[in-house]
């Protein structure tokens, strides 16, 4: 399949929906570079659909691109300004960059449009835990993790390694592994998490 969609990028180099959807079986086969080259070269034909900026987003987010994901986010926000997650990739960007200002402005904003989704309410908690954390506010931060974790039906990675990160700082291991097990049920074999794991022995 991928070969296929490989010979009709080449032979429709112009059309934007053949480079989407080759991005989307990349990013299927866990080839998210590859992928994001061809949401964004997508973009580039055609800015109209949100799907696709929301896979690049998603793309950037799994290759740990924050920087560009931010700059994305923000672009996708200029087009499509009721998407709820296009906030939430903007604000976790800031974050990173420890601009807790906008952080918060961008968080608060995938708040308001989000409503009743449970899957954008659970990436806020996520977001408030990080930034209650960042302001030294650890027992808020741990209760808005432990509200991403329910949003989601404790099926939902980041929050529950996050709670993991946080008992470790603290010098907790008991839970700290309590949390990294869980997640690691829920990442599979992750190589980064069993590092995480063999800290807290």
């Amino acid at each position: 399949l991928i070969n296929v969609c490989e010979i009709l990028a080449n032979t429709h180099p112009e059309d934007a929906k053949v480079h989407a959807m080759y991005g989307d079986v990349l990013m299927n086969d866990k080839k998210e570079v590859q992928a994001i080259r061809q949401y964004q070269r997508t973009l580039e034909i055609n800015k109209n659909n949100f799907l696709v900026w929301e896979q690049l987003m998603y793309g950037l987010e799994s290759v740990k691109d924050l920087p560009t994901l931010g700059k994305t986010a923000e672009q996708a926000i200029n087009y499509f300004p009721n998407q709820a997650i296009s906030y939430y990739f903007a604000s976790l960007s800031y974050l990173d960059q420890n601009n807790l200002k906008m952080a918060k402005e961008y968080k608060s904003e995938a708040f308001l449009i989000a409503g009743k989704n449970p899957v954008i309410l659970a990436k806020v908690h996520y977001l408030e835990s990080k930034i209650m954390y960042a302001e030294n506010k650890t027992s808020e931060a741990h209760k808005a993790a432990d509200e991403a974790i329910k949003l989601s039906n404790a099926l939902w990675l980041a929050p529950i390694e996050w709670k993991g990160d946080m008992f470790l700082a603290s010098g907790n291991k008991t839970e700290a592994l309590n949390q990294y097990q869980k997640a690691l049920s829920l990442a599979g074999n992750s190589t980064s998490i069993q590092e995480k794991i063999s800290k807290c022995k």
